[in-house]
């Protein structure tokens, strides 16, 4: 990634994940291993109950996500018939990436 895109990660966040990368036995790697390994079953799951969503949903994205393109939440959000946002200049972590205007979504969403 280019350096302009990157973005800090807080001590307290950095303290944060060191902290929670093992849970006994358990690792984040058995965890993604497991997500991965169920993940068709599960999107099928997912997608399968699309039409029982009853509460409203808005759908925020970032604008320069590397993992998921922004045309998969358009998509999600238009099966969803739910409002669909881009944060510029953000990626897959818009949480850490551009927290004022995550959080400024998310308020605007209970007006």
């Amino acid at each position: 990634m280019a350096k302009e895109v990157q973005f800090e990660l807080s001590a307290g966040f950095r303290s944060d994940m060191a902290r929670g990368w093992s849970y006994g036995a358990l690792t984040t790697a058995d965890a993604f291993a497991s997500y991965y390994a169920h993940f068709t079953r599960d999107q099928q799951y997912f997608e399968a109950n699309l039409d029982k969503i009853r509460t409203p949903v808005k759908v925020v994205w970032g604008e320069k996500d590397l993992y998921i393109r922004k045309e998969m939440g358009a998509e999600l959000a238009e099966r969803l018939g739910a409002e669909f946002s881009i944060l510029p200049d953000t990626g897959h972590y818009p949480h850490l990436q551009q927290l004022e205007g995550t959080v400024e979504e998310v308020r605007a969403s209970f007006r």
